[in-house]
């Protein structure tokens, strides 16, 4: 008895051994292809994040060059009205009609120039000229800062209530005489003070 039941030990013993063996195969198995989902869905959110940014960028581009060429247009339109003006200018102040004329022109160019422009040229051209002139650029900016800065301080935060409770210049000084003239003679009982009302004051 005692040979067979230290025969199935060693049997029962394999027979775990093999069962812890091939759960942890499956525990490993389980994790790896956890390991390759997460990696192909973090892939994938990746690509997805990465196209959706493409395509806002895409689209932000598309706006902005509409802008652009709606801003030429609205100097072109600018600079017409120049030339009529001009042009009216020239009859009494021929001088002053020339001047004009060349401001109007000037305009005119710039709008064709803006017109064959995107927005990556324009962004381009500014960062150029920020390079020339970068102490001109910072006097523009300083000067646009101050401005805003003025224009901020000076607008009135909000309108103010008149307050509900009672003061002392919410009475009348004609009140107040009527009852140091009457007191002296009889004393009478006291008279409420009459409030002024909102619209008295």
């Amino acid at each position: 008895m005692q040979d067979q039941s230290s025969g199935g030990a060693p049997s029962s013993s394999r027979h775990q051994d093999t069962l812890g063996g091939n759960i942890a195969g499956a525990a490993r198995e389980a994790y790896q292809k956890a390991a390759d989902l997460s990696g192909e869905a973090a892939e994938r959110g990746r690509a997805a994040a990465a196209e959706g940014a493409r395509m806002a960028k895409s689209q932000m581009k598309g706006v902005l060059d509409r802008q652009v060429g709606v801003a030429a247009s609205v100097v072109g339109d600018v600079a017409r009205s120049f030339h009529v003006a001009a042009d009216d200018l020239e009859r009494n102040a021929p001088f002053a009609g020339d001047l004009m004329h060349g401001l109007a022109d000037r305009m005119s160019g710039y709008a064709e120039d803006l017109q064959a422009q995107n927005t990556d040229d324009l962004l381009r051209t500014a960062s150029d000229f920020t390079r020339r002139q970068p102490a001109m650029v910072f006097g523009l900016a300083a000067l646009a800062g101050f401005l805003m800065f003025r224009a901020i301080k000076h607008t009135p935060s909000s309108v103010q209530a008149p307050s509900i409770q009672p003061s002392q210049n919410d009475f009348s000084e004609d009140d107040e005489e009527e009852d140091n003239d009457s007191g002296a003679a009889v004393s009478a009982p006291p008279r409420r003070r009459r409030r002024k009302r909102v619209d008295d004051v």
